[in-house]
């Protein structure tokens, strides 16, 4: 029931959402083809999307799915389902980047490498399991997956963000990099707002558990923190970028 609000701001997280729909298919990254074909480090590129694939494939496919399923709140879970639908649009839109200036050979080559990067593997695995933890009327479990959500879209995606944003800044690729920023846009509100359906469960626990979960949180934060490290120095090797993308990061 719409016309009662159930807790603050759904409403407001819903609509703006729906303001800022967006389909890859509006931009034009057929321009980038010829940029792309002079392009000097087409194998971090292409493996800077492959591991945003991997990360928004697990935020639609797992995340955001077992977070609404979960979620007690009817306004917030169909904030939370319309949020699902809009990581299926980002994970689309890799594949029509992919599609647009790769071969299906080089795609495949990619979605290997995927499967094979231990650091990548790691974060992914690390949050889905946060995710398949979620139990039936368990409110900690719940508040952890959606602390992990919060991580994975505010914080473990900016690696991958940071290459198209730092090359279309400089005119190279630009049309890719309008993908990532509506994307980057999206994310920013998720953020905001699982955080925020976050917050009001950790407010319910008591003292002692509210410590707890807080060095549950930083030890969660910083083991995710080292891994992605390692991974922005593997990701980045070949283009020398690793120092600033540590610092986006």
């Amino acid at each position: 029931n719409w016309n009662k609000p159930t807790s603050d701001l759904p409403r407001i997280f819903w609509d703006q959402q729906w303001k800022q729909i967006w389909f890859p298919e509006e931009i034009a990254v057929s321009k980038d083809v010829k940029q792309w074909k002079e392009f000097e480090h087409q194998d971090t590129y292409k493996k800077v999307f492959g591991g945003l694939t991997l990360l928004d494939t697990v935020q639609t496919n797992i995340g955001m799915n077992e977070i609404a399923k979960f979620t007690p709140d009817l306004q917030e879970k169909a904030v939370l389902t319309v949020f699902g639908a809009f990581e299926a649009i980002h994970a689309k839109s890799y594949s029509y980047i992919f599609t647009t200036l790769c071969t299906n050979t080089e795609i495949d080559e990619i979605f290997e490498w995927v499967q094979k990067n231990e650091f990548l593997q790691y974060k992914a695995n690390r949050i889905g399991d946060v995710y398949k933890a979620i139990k039936e009327d368990d409110p900690e479990s719940l508040w952890k997956a959606m602390y992990a959500s919060v991580m994975l879209e505010s914080f473990l995606f900016y690696s991958g963000f940071f290459y198209p944003l730092y090359l279309g800044g400089q005119g190279v690729l630009r049309n890719s990099a309008e993908v990532i920023s509506l994307i980057l846009r999206d994310e920013a509100i998720h953020g905001v707002a699982v955080g925020f359906f976050a917050q009001n469960i950790f407010n319910s626990f008591s003292d002692d558990k509210k410590q707890e979960l807080t060095l549950w949180g930083y030890e969660f934060l910083l083991d995710l923190y080292q891994n992605e490290m390692k991974y922005t120095e593997d990701l980045y090797a070949e283009t020398g970028l690793s120092p600033e993308v540590k610092k986006y990061v």
